[in-house]
């Protein structure tokens, strides 16, 4: 939502400045696997409640004991609203919202056996629903995860991914200095006498990571983006605990408060303009090793890009493979084919990191490894985070890549 925001320097652009972040706010709200993620992190906040109170002894104040189960109704229909609100309080029938009906109603075999029979009953019924939006995206999401598919981390394939996938990918996603911070502030949290309200923070971000060992669709630190405010509060309190560090320690903790924040400062002047294919100073050099599918990395978005430096070397034909859903005639590209799988080809050769490392090509996906013939050729350009661009002459082309591409058969 907060990157959604802009500031523009003329009042009169204000109205599309609240627009835009009305939208971000839609657009976050339509991301449902994160709203997925809001009920387990409340749970984890109660029990971390009355852990603590338990811990501390009995509650004597009965005003508190009688009185947390109204702020809690009250609490969850705020949620509700703010919620619904995000989808403009839309509402509607099942059949004409989710485009279904009797006769092409799915099984809904993914569901459990109660959801599945709730589902075709709102179906036949054509039930009016608040949000159906919202309701039809927790069905494709639970679905999804249902249905595993091909997943890449740390240079690996594997279908239904890995359970630390989205471990790996915050840790290899999130600034360095930030993340140092969000360790120094759960030690305090710890060592400090426990109120249920310092360990709220850390214990939904720990049950949204619970959540994720059991997600089989891995792709896109996206979905986990509910965790970094949470995280944000916890490093805030290092930030207060180092600035008011003990008169024994206080020019050290204040001096290493300032390089920490400074490192972030950096780091994210260093991410600009590229703020999609960000990764920290753990992923190395290439970072498509690490992560690459999920617009982790690679989303299509220097395209634009690619097509000035094709302009300025005035290239008339080249073999593109890339993985973007733009419209290719509208991104003034000259003329180009898509290089087979497997096969080398000659001339220029542009290829985005996806394409290269799994083998996704605009709306077509070949098996990983379909271009790997370009692996340790030097690239004449890199362009932008994400496209390398080749120059291959016909005599670049080792023996058993020309027979390769004489016969059209894989290697």
């Amino acid at each position: 939502m907060c990157s959604a925001v802009r500031v523009y320097p003329l009042a009169g652009k204000a109205n599309h400045a609240i627009e835009s972040s009305i939208g971000g706010y839609h657009r976050a709200c339509l991301a449902c696997k994160t709203l997925l993620f809001l009920p387990v992190g409340a749970a984890a906040i109660l029990l971390g409640k009355w852990l603590v109170e338990r811990r501390s002894g009995p509650v004597h104040n009965n005003d508190v004991k009688s009185g947390w189960l109204t702020k809690l109704a009250l609490v969850l229909a705020v949620a509700v609203i703010v919620v619904w609100a995000g989808y403009g309080f839309s509402a509607g029938h099942v059949r004409e919202s989710m485009q279904l009906s009797p006769e092409s109603m799915p099984s809904f075999q993914h569901f459990p056996g109660p959801a599945r029979k709730i589902a075709r009953t709102l179906v036949l019924r054509d039930s009016w629903l608040p949000a159906p939006a919202l309701l039809k995206g927790l069905a494709s999401a639970w679905a999804l995860n249902k249905t595993p598919s091909l997943a890449y981390l740390l240079g690996k394939e594997k279908n239904g991914g890995w359970w630390y996938f989205f471990l790996v990918t915050v840790a290899a996603k999130t600034p360095l200095p930030f993340l140092l911070l969000c360790l120094v502030g759960l030690c305090v949290r710890l060592s400090r006498p426990l109120r249920w309200t310092t360990v709220a923070p850390a214990a939904a971000v720990l049950a949204v990571f619970c959540v994720t060992l059991f997600v089989k669709y891995n792709a896109g630190v996206r979905h986990v983006m509910v965790v970094f405010p949470l995280l944000a509060v916890v490093a805030g309190c290092a930030c207060s605990f180092l600035w008011q560090s003990p008169r024994r320690w206080h020019p050290w903790g204040r001096s290493a408060l300032l390089v920490l924040l400074l490192w972030q400062c950096i780091s994210s002047l260093n991410a600009h303009p590229d703020y999609i294919a960000y990764f920290n100073e753990l992923a190395g050099r290439d970072p498509s090793r690490v992560l690459v599918t999920g617009c982790d990395l690679d989303c299509g978005q220097d395209l634009f890009r690619l097509s000035r430096a094709l302009h300025e070397r005035n290239i008339s034909q080249l073999n593109l493979a890339v993985w973007s859903s733009a419209d290719m005639s509208r991104m003034n590209l000259p003329v180009f084919q898509t290089p087979p799988p497997f096969q080398p080809v000659t001339g220029w050769v542009a290829i985005s990191l996806r394409s290269l490392r799994m083998g996704d090509v605009l709306h077509t996906t070949y098996p990983p490894g379909a271009f790997a013939w370009l692996d340790g050729r030097k690239p004449v350009e890199q362009i932008g985070k994400t496209i390398r661009l080749y120059y291959l002459p016909p005599n670049a082309l080792t023996g058993t890549e020309k027979a390769g591409l004489d016969s059209g058969q894989p290697r």
